[in-house]
């Protein structure tokens, strides 16, 4: 039985004994059911509890129809021949604790009176439903209690209590009772949203802002022109500087617009994908977001998590707005608005660019009015709600629409939407893009690849050679490139036999200055392969599209994969040279071409010089060795794996906006998230398997040194070492990471650390590493992912966690 249920027998007189029984049944609810049941601080993520989630319980009175369609129905028949004014939807948030119960429901009793008083109660002679949905505690907000508060000619109906929402379930009500409406033949029901604002926050400015938006939103200044279909949403203030939206989200609405809007839990959704998408993009440099600076709390403006629901109204295509408010802070008066102080218009009044631009930097603002290239990427701007409304809604506006007055560039956008349709944001921003040529792989690349190793039969072992030489170089560059390449040649044929030769597979790329397969053939115990496609383009995934071909044909056999050049080489010549032949000679070592046993039960399946954990998992120089293409063949094909890291980063960016995940180590380069290209860096340590073993980083002791990547030898510290030396790919600033591993807050929720890479794994995959993976020993707070993931399951812990550290926006 509940804690809401408790009753003691009526045998036990005695007062006092009653109130202390009282007071221990309180302190047992709230060690049970505290963090769900109170409005408390969340839990240390040290400390944090799991329980199932809460489930949406139906409305507590017998009197309220459990079945939405069934209620909403009963609701629309009860009109007849004459519809109200407006059907009010009312999200009502009920406290936990005795003082916001009561200011909630002091709220809740305001605003019924301020509809009593408006013109949507004395217009139509007809009685104005109230629907009524509550989230939060229990047995407050009745049905009876609700009769007793709503004076005639208001019919005020509990529809459900939920205890825990958001305005999404009030929303999806008004979306289905407009639906509903549409399919019975009463398209031109009018509804209004509201919410008891300050129920949650309780100050001055929500109790004028409250006050001032629900006398707007059912004055007849809205209603009569929503009837006139003048426009199709009103509300105090129309806002367009981060979105299309009313501030504080209270409105009225046409139904034959509503009807249009997604469903609020697919809006989220969409929306969520479409900023992702424009994250990736912002990483790519086409897209920026110089509007607001990155130092605030963004989920708001990007519309994440329950702030979709501010942005849900307004972000079709076809929204008309009007509002009622004079001036752009009207809502912030300290005093009560009063109706006449109101007046009617469309929305918005004047040019974007005259609007004051609330938290934005005024630098950057006006850099967006002097540089138009930075103008045009602006998510904040036309671009970003071309990719919304595409994104959302598969559409943009009519060339007739209000939007190319208003938004900067408007005619530009307009221009570039009927040249290129809905790709007009790529179309035109690419022109700033970091890397531009990527390509994906053509069918008959695809064809070719596959192919070509069909008459291989008797392989002892096979190596991978990818060889770029630059278009432009002079002869003593040339001659540089030319040494790397005998060298690295040099170091394979020094690993092999006569009676065990290596089949080198040689993919030339870029200026034939440099022979490659000639100078192959000239080394012993090299059997070597030209499988250059004359088609191919300047890039790493097609040399391993064709690995992961060989190796579905030869599982059980040994590959290497190598490059003539790094991806960060040091500046000098010599150094770059040397580095590519250490790591050549590390991954066909000997110990690195047979399988090694990390301990009784695991054996390394990814071999080369140096193994690294940051930023990412990956081989030094992406140079390494496989004992067998076991490993290889549980990976994605790299003909796909770039658009899959696509796909993930869509989804975890906007996890780090909402706070979910942080990133404090490194900057947000394509090669570090595996953008694009840049995702071959990160293939071969994708998979959830993983177990990688590495040599000694000083090549005159490699044979000797030997040291791998599992739970005895390996940790996050020695990684940041390596990471700081010349020698390796990418820089992890000391300090910074010391000072992530000192927060709890910082290192729970770090995209390098152990929260990014479940995020990946699970995306990738769909499976995470097993209990025993040398992972949760390498990476910090190992223990406590290991035993949330076995408790709870991959993303969801990592949302827990951050919910515990109380960083996610919630």
């Amino acid at each position: 039985m509940g804690c809401a249920h408790v009753t003691y027998p009526t045998l036990i007189f005695n007062r006092n004994l009653r109130r202390i029984l009282g007071l221990l049944t309180a302190i047992y609810c709230f060690r049970q059911f505290g963090p769900a049941r109170l409005n408390s601080q969340v839990p240390d993520a040290s400390r944090v509890e799991f329980h199932p989630p809460t489930s949406h319980e139906s409305a507590h009175d017998d009197s309220t129809p459990i079945d939405p369609e069934t209620f909403l129905k009963k609701l629309l028949s009860s009109f007849g021949d004459r519809s109200p004014a407006t059907s009010v939807f009312y999200n009502v948030f009920v406290p936990y604790d005795e003082k916001g119960m009561e200011n909630s429901l002091r709220i809740v009793k305001e605003q019924i009176m301020q509809i009593k008083t408006s013109y949507a109660a004395s217009a139509n002679d007809t009685i104005v439903p109230v629907v009524i949905i509550t989230i939060g505690r229990e047995n407050v907000m009745t049905q009876q209690r609700l009769s007793q508060m709503c004076p005639s000619p208001l019919d005020c109906r509990l529809a459900a209590h939920h205890t825990r929402g958001t305005e999404a379930i009030t929303l999806q009500y008004l979306t289905d009772f407009c639906r509903l409406a549409e399919a019975t033949n009463k398209p031109d029901q009018i509804v209004t949203y509201l919410h008891n604002k300050g129920s949650f926050h309780a100050n001055d400015k929500n109790e004028f802002w409250r006050h001032t938006m629900t006398t707007a939103v059912v004055s007849h200044l809205c209603l009569q022109h929503l009837q006139q279909n003048s426009c199709n949403v009103c509300g105090m203030q129309f806002y367009m500087l981060w979105a299309h939206f009313f501030p504080g989200n209270m409105w009225s609405s046409r139904c034959s617009y509503v009807s249009k809007l997604l469903d609020t839990e697919y809006f989220l959704e969409r929306l969520t994908k479409v900023v992702g998408e424009a994250l990736v993009m912002r990483i790519k440099n086409e897209i920026v977001t110089t509007r607001f600076p990155s130092r605030m709390n963004l989920a708001d403006k990007f519309g994440l998590l329950r702030y979709a629901m501010e942005h849900w109204v307004g972000s079709h295509p076809d929204f008309v707005p009007c509002d009622v408010g004079p001036d752009h802070f009207y809502m912030y008066q300290r005093n009560r608005t009063m109706l006449s102080q109101l007046e009617w218009s469309l929305a918005p009044r004047e040019p974007r660019f005259r609007v004051p631009v609330i938290d934005s930097d005024k630098r950057n603002a006006a850099i967006l009015q002097e540089r138009r290239d930075v103008r045009i990427r602006e998510y904040f701007n036309m671009a970003g709600q071309l990719l919304r409304w595409n994104g959302l809604y598969g559409k943009v506006p009519e060339n007739t629409s209000w939007v190319w007055k208003h938004y900067d560039d408007g005619d530009f956008w307009r221009e570039a939407v009927r040249a290129h349709g809905a790709n007009a944001v790529a179309a035109v921003t690419s022109e700033w893009a970091i890397e531009k040529g990527w390509y994906s792989f053509s069918e008959k690349e695809i064809i070719h690849a596959e192919g070509m190793f069909s008459h291989f039969s008797t392989i002892n072992h096979g190596v991978f050679y990818r060889v770029f030489i630059p278009d432009g170089l002079n002869e003593t560059q040339i001659e540089s490139k030319a040494l790397v390449v005998h060298q690295q040649l040099d170091a394979l044929g020094a690993s092999f036999t006569k009676r065990k030769k290596a089949t080198v597979f040689i993919n030339t790329m870029g200026d034939t200055a440099v022979d490659a397969l000639t100078i192959c053939r000239s080394k012993a115990f090299l059997d070597c392969r030209d499988i250059t496609y004359s088609g191919a383009k300047l890039y790493e995934g097609e040399t391993l599209q064709k690995l992961y071909l060989f190796c579905k044909r030869h599982p059980r056999i040994g590959v290497t994969y190598m490059s003539n050049q790094l991806l960060h080489p040091p500046k000098d010549i010599d150094d770059e040279r040397n580095l590519i032949v250490a790591m050549t000679q590390a991954a066909v070592d000997p110990v690195c071409l047979i399988p090694h046993k990390v301990d009784r039960n695991l054996t390394c399946n990814l071999c080369g010089l140096a193994f690294h954990t940051l930023p990412f998992l990956h081989m030094s120089g992406n140079t390494w060795t496989v004992p067998t293409c076991e490993y290889i063949n549980k990976l994605i094909p790299p003909v796909q794996f770039a658009e899959k890291m696509h796909h993930f980063l869509r989804e975890a960016l906007p996890m780090r906006i909402t706070g979910a995940l942080n990133s404090h180590l490194t900057s947000d380069g394509m090669d570090v998230l595996g953008v694009d290209a840049y995702a071959m860096e990160h293939w071969v340590g994708s998979h959830p398997s993983l177990i990688p073993c590495d040599l000694s980083p000083f090549p005159s002791e490699m044979r000797q040194h030997k040291r791998h990547a599992d739970a005895s030898s390996f940790n996050i510290r020695d990684a940041s070492k390596w990471r700081n030396n010349k020698t390796v790919d990418f820089q992890i600033d000391s300090e910074q990471l010391s000072k992530v591993l000192k927060s709890d807050q910082l290192r729970i929720r770090e995209y390098t650390f152990l929260a990014g890479n479940i995020i990946k794994w699970q995306l990738l995959y769909g499976t995470l590493p097993s209990t025993n993976s040398w992972v949760f020993d390498a990476f910090p707070d190992g223990e406590r992912w290991r035993d949330g993931i076995m408790r709870v399951g991959g993303r969801e812990i990592v949302e827990k966690f951050a919910e515990a550290t109380g960083q996610l926006t919630v």
